[in-house]
């Protein structure tokens, strides 16, 4: 009877350890994000998987051009949020994903008011449209 016990208690050990490593090597998934602007900087952030926020801002490119470019490893979700300075007149998110674009947005202004954009992508999602709409702040 004891044996029975034991071998029971240590089958449930198996089965529970065996589930353990399984849910815990769930792998990221590779994207990139990229921001660009015309005509202006930005500032943004971007959330993966409901954890914490990543700020960050665009850096010149050349001439009017301004870019954000991050490689990042996401398991589920990811959301991403810019607001241009006043004197942009475009914005726009893309990501990308095994290298090929699977969503984006883009933002148009007049240049005297500051555009917003934000968009969420999750893994598995293949948009390949693209939404322009005018924003001012």
């Amino acid at each position: 009877m004891k044996a029975r016990i034991i071998f029971i208690i240590t089958l449930c050990l198996v089965v529970l350890h065996t589930i353990f490593i399984i849910s815990c090597s769930e792998e990221n998934e590779p994207i990139k994000v990229i921001v660009i602007s015309n005509k202006g900087g930005f500032s943004g952030y971007y959330l993966k998987d409901a954890d914490s926020v990543t700020p960050f801002s665009s850096l010149p490119s050349s001439g009017d051009i301004f870019i954000y470019e991050k490689k990042i490893e996401i398991q589920e979700n990811i959301e991403v949020s810019v607001t241009t300075a006043t004197t942009a007149t475009s914005v726009e998110i893309k990501i990308f994903r095994d290298n090929k674009s699977v969503k984006s947005i883009s933002q148009t202004g007049d240049g005297t008011a500051s555009i917003e954009a934000s968009l969420i992508y999750t893994i598995g999602e293949e948009e390949n449209t693209t939404t322009t709409t005018t924003t001012s702040k």
